[in-house]
């Protein structure tokens, strides 16, 4: 079987080049071999399954070199390895994704950036090959991209940091409607667009920076003012300490509405708060939250009934101060 060139470092006919050097060569060794580079969407097996592979593939003298092994227990493969032996089919077209194209490194009639880095999906057998330098590119879906598109293939080419080359005005025309130009479009124009574009880009990206530097600063600031609310309302015994997380969460979702929840929770005052032989509020009649006994078991039933159950040494002094003996569990009040 005869040695295929799968890509070289040429200007093809669509005008761009691609450097050998540049493509990525698969680990393994082989490379799957395609007919025309029809894969997973013909009708019937011929157009879907592959045809064989490529082994020794190698660069020399800016060219990727191959050499084909057919499936010969494939019908439609061992006809296509038969001609390919008799000469009558005799071009191959290598299928690359590109990876980085560089409108600098240009050559005598080449109108398009050049495709510096690439790394080879497959190979094709062709019986028609588009042009001497025949190639297919893959967008990120792997899908063929149409290089018959013009204003395509000019957009893909252009890459994304650097002015492409322009030769004509036709292209010239292209390229400023690319970028929102209308109207007698110079290159000058293309190139302060772009130069625009790329200032843009990059002080988005630093805005971007600072927004982002500023939003770590406020969940910083947040996430302490949260620690801070939370502690000193278990210090309080408004909340104990095992329900803790549910308001930090409560908190992470509602900061205004878990504060103000939490404020409204009375504050559990024991009697040892108090020091001894004191009463509540120092005048002589203990109250509970500047509240005595009967303003609480009218105003606040169930803040009083907590505080009995939270603190009875408390809710006792309570009811000690307002009748004059121990609260009993049987007790008619």
């Amino acid at each position: 079987m005869p040695t295929f060139i799968l890509s070289t470092n040429d200007v093809n006919s669509y005008g761009f080049r691609v450097l050998t050097e540049g493509i990525e060569l698969p680990v393994s060794g082989k490379l799957v071999m395609l007919w025309n580079h029809v894969r997973a969407n013909g009708t019937d097996k011929n157009q879907i399954l592959p045809i064989g592979h490529w082994v020794n593939l190698r660069k020399e003298g800016g060219k990727l070199l191959a050499d084909p092994e057919f499936d010969m227990d494939d019908p439609f493969a061992a006809d296509i390895a038969r001609k390919v032996e008799a000469g009558h089919i005799f071009e191959a077209s290598a299928g690359l994704k590109p990876r980085k194209w560089d409108p600098s490194s240009m050559v005598a009639g080449q109108t398009l950036a050049t495709l510096a880095a690439s790394k080879i999906r497959e190979a094709s057998i062709c019986d028609v090959a588009s042009n001497d330098g025949a190639i297919a590119l893959y967008d990120d879906n792997d899908q063929v991209i149409d290089l018959g598109d013009k204003t395509a293939l000019v957009s893909l080419t252009a890459g994304n940091t650097s002015t492409p080359t322009i030769h004509n005005m036709e292209e010239l025309k292209i390229i400023g409607g690319l970028l929102g130009l209308t109207g007698n479009i110079t290159l000058s124009d293309v190139q302060t667009k772009i130069t625009a574009l790329v200032a843009l880009s990059s002080e988005n990206t630093a805005l971007k920076a600072k927004l982002k530097e500023i939003e770590d600063a406020q969940k910083a600031q947040r996430d302490n003012d949260i620690k801070t609310l939370v502690d000193a309302a278990v210090a309080e015994n408004r909340i104990t300490q095992a329900q803790r997380q549910v308001y930090v969460n409560l908190f992470n979702a509602d900061f205004d509405s878990a504060k103000a929840a939490l404020e409204g929770l009375p504050k559990v005052v024991k009697l040892s708060d108090f020091p001894a032989g004191k009463n509540g509020n120092g005048s002589g009649d203990f109250t509970y939250n500047g509240k005595t006994f009967s303003e609480m078991r009218k105003g606040d039933p169930a803040g009083l009934q907590k505080l009995k159950d939270n603190d009875f040494d408390t809710f006792n002094m309570l009811y000690k101060a307002e009748f004059g003996k121990d609260y009993k569990v049987d007790a008619k009040d």
